[in-house]
């Protein structure tokens, strides 16, 4: 589970480290929602493994996990455009949004 986690904060980096524009394009939402969505994947599988369900959890990890190399390719396409600010602050709600999720998922497996 660390592992995921340690590959969802290298997205979340690579995509802060963009430039400059004027709105929130698709291809950010997209990224985006896919990157939450993904989140909330884990700290469900998170959930579960706190509950009992190791072999369960252990499966949609790995699950997780091959979708992240998707992710990873298309925030790199990201991370070779100019952001607009409106972009940027967009990247950063989800990203805290996202944050504060997987540590109250994190805190279950504690």
């Amino acid at each position: 589970m660390k592992r995921v986690m340690a590959a969802l904060m290298v997205v979340v980096m690579v995509v802060s480290l963009v430039g400059c524009g004027d709105k929130i394009s698709a291809e950010v939402k997209n990224t985006m929602k896919e990157y939450e969505s993904l989140c909330d994947e884990y700290c469900a599988a998170a959930k579960k493994a706190a509950d009992g369900n190791s072999l369960e959890a252990a499966s949609e990890i790995l699950q997780i996990a091959s979708k992240l190399g998707d992710l990873q390719e298309k925030v790199q396409k990201l991370s070779e455009k100019n952001l607009t600010d409106e972009e940027k602050d967009y990247i950063t709600e989800v990203v805290d949004r996202c944050t504060k999720k997987v540590q109250d998922a994190m805190e279950l497996l504690e």
